[in-house]
């Protein structure tokens, strides 16, 4: 992997559960219109005074600060698979992983987008589904902005570069 010590470990719930939120999270202009949105909400909850607004906000809320995680939580519990340690190796021919389960490499070209947070990286094979790297795989930050690097170069041909 390009001078790379082979990265790997454990996805953890907490890994998953960022990734959620990482995959869920808009592009930039929809982050703008949201805000807008919520305002508006406000505004409208503190002149109105409506129980109906102020029940479906809360509600919102809750969705968002308590579903969702309940929701990833129990995903990650069923999904044996991703609890299991795997390495990571990026070849020529493309994203490889190997664990105990067996190894598989992803082409570079099946590629279409990758998102970025401080904690961790997804590589996008289609719109909804993805592959987590967790950045505490790698024993530096540097080491994991250099695996970020590689990889954006080796998908530099994909259409929907998305970071967040």
């Amino acid at each position: 992997m390009e001078g790379f010590v082979k990265p790997g470990g454990v996805i953890s719930e907490s890994d998953y559960t960022s990734a959620q939120y990482l995959h869920m999270r808009p592009r930039r202009p929809f982050v703008v219109l949201g805000a807008i949105i919520v305002l508006l909400l406000v505004v409208a909850i503190v002149l109105s005074r409506s129980w109906l607004l102020f029940s479906v906000s809360v509600g919102l809320i809750g969705w968002y600060y308590l579903y969702i995680p309940w929701c990833s939580k129990r995903s990650y519990r069923q999904y044996k698979a991703i609890s299991r340690p795997f390495e990571i190796e990026l070849t020529e021919d493309g994203y490889k992983t190997t664990g105990e389960n067996g190894e598989g490499t992803i082409p570079w070209g099946d590629f279409i987008k990758f998102r970025q947070s401080d904690d961790v990286f997804l590589l996008y094979p289609s719109d909804n589904m993805f592959y987590v790297v967790p950045q505490h795989f790698f024993d530096s930050r540097e080491t994991f902005e250099g695996f970020v690097v590689v990889v954006k170069r080796r998908t530099a041909h994909a259409a929907l570069q998305v970071s967040a």
